[in-house]
């Protein structure tokens, strides 16, 4: 059931990884867990992608915007980075 929903669940697509979603290396912590053999076709493009996206300070910025209260964003996107 685990498995099915991972597969569900976690975007392989390595076009959809800018908008909001799960990724593969999100769903798989180590070679050694059970949905490693699911994903491990993508994993090593989905470590490439995140890796391109971190900053120079080593933050990733959220990937979705608020799209209103604009000023608010500014610190909520700050407190928001890296997770």
């Amino acid at each position: 059931m685990l498995k099915e929903m991972a597969k569900e669940n976690a975007t392989s697509d390595p076009k959809k990884w800018d908008s909001y979603c799960l990724h593969p290396v999100q769903a798989v912590f180590s070679p050694s867990s059970d949905l490693y053999d699911t994903f491990k076709k993508v994993i090593p493009l989905n470590l490439e992608y995140l890796a391109s996206k971190q900053h120079e300070d080593g933050y990733w910025d959220p990937p979705w915007t608020w799209g209103q209260f604009e000023v608010e964003w500014k610190t909520a996107k700050k407190n928001w980075r890296g997770y």
